[in-house]
């Protein structure tokens, strides 16, 4: 596990093997130079997009572990681009598909936006049947990177690009399906096709770049979906929340990365997400400065696990006595456009943002008291997740 101020590490001794072998899979891959280790290291290594100018491209498979808290574990495995999987070696050993794509959960395949889209997608759909072939139950991400560039002033541009990669890549994987087949006819034809829908069942081709929050959102979706034990019942507690305290929007980060690991069921704009992530450095910035020592959470703290005792019919709920010491990183945020901000550090490096209208922040009793349900309920997962040992179990 690493905190803020480190990067990563150099040596992989510096973790416990055990726990990185254990943990789910993201298999990161894509053209050399066409970003994929930079993202990596902007998301889940605290690097300024700037400084990834002087990373070097990736010569050797590298497996990090990134291990935040009990919902946030799993291992990205990046591979370097331009290079066949038998020319390169992991631990001394030949990197083989198998050793690849037998225990990943998740492809995150990266495609330069502004390189060759065919010889992109050519290389795609050649991954993507090898690693159904040896893994028929790995996820597709598809990330579309540099969409920052000079070619992509509209939002016009980027989505045709998207439907262009996308398009490119269906038929890639059906040339390949009906060069199996090695038949030319109208049948062998609508069976390729088939056969390539199923390929990209479930895929998501997400724009991104590393100079705004499209890349934070595209790894959200992907840990979200694949990668989060329990993410149902997630979704099921902040949909009882969101409804408990009329809210609008809500997401549980995972604080260093800025990554959602679990949000309601309501649908995701990006103008949302990028609001509470950004009230993620808002927040710890102030807390930082003016915010005494926190020296850890206790009965004394934050009462326990149990949270404070119900309200009684028609009367508010109980507020907190000024005497309390603080619980954790905690505002509210009233914004210009009559939304408001709720931020509450629900655990350690989880924090929960929810979104709101501005006059609802007159219930703060009751959207104190939701929250400290909230977190109860999800210690208390947590606690099962340990005790099962799911924590180190994909989602499915």
């Amino acid at each position: 596990m690493y905190t803020d101020v480190q990067r990563w590490p150099s040596d992989q001794s510096e973790y416990d093997e055990e726990r990185v072998q254990a943990a789910p899979r993201i298999v990161l891959m894509g053209s050399r130079r066409c970003g994929k280790t930079s993202m990596e290291r902007v998301v889940f290594g605290k690097m300024s997009p700037h400084e990834t100018l002087f990373v070097a491209s990736t010569s050797t498979p590298t497996l990090r572990l990134v291990a935040n808290s009990e919902l946030v574990h799993f291992a990205i495995f990046d591979i370097p681009g331009g290079c066949e999987l038998g020319e390169l070696s992991h631990h001394g050993a030949a990197l083989t598909p198998m050793a690849v794509f037998s225990r990943c959960v998740v492809l995150v395949y990266v495609v330069d936006a502004e390189a060759d889209p065919y010889a992109e997608c050519a290389r795609l759909a050649e991954v993507v049947a090898l690693a159904r072939r040896v893994n028929p139950r790995v996820g597709l991400e598809v990330f579309v990177h540099k969409v920052d560039g000079d070619h992509f002033l509209s939002e016009e541009q980027k989505l045709g690009c998207r439907r262009e990669i996308e398009a490119c890549v269906r038929a890639e994987l059906a040339e390949l399906t009906r060069g199996d087949a090695k038949a030319e006819d109208e049948a062998a034809d609508e069976a390729a096709s088939a056969a390539a829908s199923a390929a990209l069942q479930g895929a998501a081709f997400s724009l991104t770049s590393i100079y705004d929050h499209s890349v934070f959102e595209a790894f959200s979706k992907v840990v979200t979906k694949s990668l989060v034990p329990q993410r149902k019942t997630l979704q099921r507690m902040l949909d009882a929340l969101v409804a408990a305290c009329d809210m609008e929007k809500s997401f549980l980060f995972d604080v260093s990365s800025k990554v959602y690991v679990a949000t309601d069921s309501a649908p995701v704009d990006s103008a949302s997400y990028e609001l509470c992530a950004d009230a993620i450095d808002v927040v710890l910035d102030v807390s930082s400065i003016y915010a005494p020592a926190k020296k850890g959470r206790s009965a004394e703290t934050d009462g326990g696990d149990a949270p404070p005792p119900p309200p009684a019919d028609g009367a508010a709920p109980p507020a907190q006595s000024d005497d309390r010491k603080p619980r954790s990183n905690a505002a509210s945020v009233t914004l210009s456009n009559g939304m408001a901000l709720v931020l509450d550090e629900v655990d350690q490096n989880l924090a929960l943002v929810c979104l709101l209208r501005s006059e609802n922040l007159e219930k703060r009793g009751l959207i104190d008291y939701n929250l400290s349900c909230f977190r109860a309920a999800l210690k208390r997962l947590a606690d099962l997740n340990k005790k099962a040992g799911s924590g180190l179990q994909p989602a499915r």
